[in-house]
């Protein structure tokens, strides 16, 4: 089991997204016999500076505050350089405005290392 984390923060009078950030924890070898399988579970928010907010509302644009995601996924590794991975993300607040549902995405990522 290992953890990562990323955090950004960057001047916000001229950066529409000063803040962002996300975690997660990824475990390997969940299924016996699947030792480089690996199992992640990830979560990531991002805030938007409160001058594009001033901005949106002087331009009569809905005002985009904070916006986030949260993730599930497992990587099926294939052989030595291949792998699958299908995952499942939960969007909260897309754009940062509330004006756009919550939403929910399966996807399928694959990768091949040389």
């Amino acid at each position: 089991l290992y953890a990562f984390s990323f955090i950004s923060f960057a001047p916000k009078y001229n950066n529409a997204m000063p803040f962002y950030f996300h975690t997660g924890l990824v475990y390997k070898g969940l299924i016996p016999g699947r030792d480089k399988d690996q199992l992640g579970a990830a979560f990531a928010l991002g805030s938007y500076s409160y001058y594009k907010l001033q901005a949106d509302e002087a331009a009569g644009r809905p005002q985009q505050t904070t916006e986030a995601v949260l993730e599930l996924d497992y990587r099926v590794q294939i052989n030595k350089f291949a792998y699958v991975q299908p995952f499942l993300q939960y969007l909260i607040r897309p754009n940062g405005t509330g004006m756009i549902e919550n939403a929910t995405i399966l996807g399928l990522q694959m990768g091949v290392t040389f």
